[in-house]
């Protein structure tokens, strides 16, 4: 499909979604940042589909490089649902040091790419005392806590954490 035809396709299914009383929205990851001629894929799908919504996960657009305030502060006004997900870095284990002394560069690679982890709302790096707000200040009507992946924890113990944080907060 060319530009014009999914621009038109998604106006369309926006209409007709906003005609049932419900909104489209777009959940980016990070490598909605990425570039074209300059231009994130983000701003590629505002421009060509500026009747959707998004559904902005913060976690992701940290993770993509680009700092959650600017995020929220360049859309402002179409930041409608929140993804709150955390992450945090592990320290480096053991075994990827062992890895490179014995010459196993792949192995290393691999350990060291599988340091950042999905973590509880307030377990990781996000600032969320001074996102939250922003991201109310940005348009948001929802804020959905997610964690992609637990660990081996049960989720609802995780989720359970998360909500303590965040009543803390």
């Amino acid at each position: 499909l060319m530009v014009p035809e999914i621009e038109s396709l998604t106006k369309q299914a926006a209409q007709r979604l906003a005609a049932e009383g419900i909104t489209l929205c777009y959940h980016n990851h990070h490598v909605d940042l990425a570039q074209f001629d300059g231009e994130r894929i983000f701003d590629i799908v505002r421009r060509v589909a500026p009747s959707l919504g998004f559904e902005v996960d913060l976690h992701w657009v940290q993770r993509g490089g680009m700092a959650p305030l600017d995020m929220l502060e360049l859309y402002s006004g179409v930041c409608k649902i929140i993804h709150v997900k955390d992450f945090r870095v592990q320290p480096l284990p053991a075994e990827a040091i062992e890895a490179i002394e014995a010459g196993d560069r792949a192995k290393f690679q691999q350990l060291f790419s599988n340091i950042v982890q999905f973590a509880e709302v307030g377990q990781g790096n996000m600032n969320w005392p001074v996102l939250l707000p922003a991201a109310e200040k940005a348009g948001a009507d929802f804020f959905f806590i997610e964690q992609d992946d637990t660990y081996g924890r049960d989720p609802f113990d995780c989720i359970a954490d998360s909500c303590a944080y965040l009543k803390s907060i």
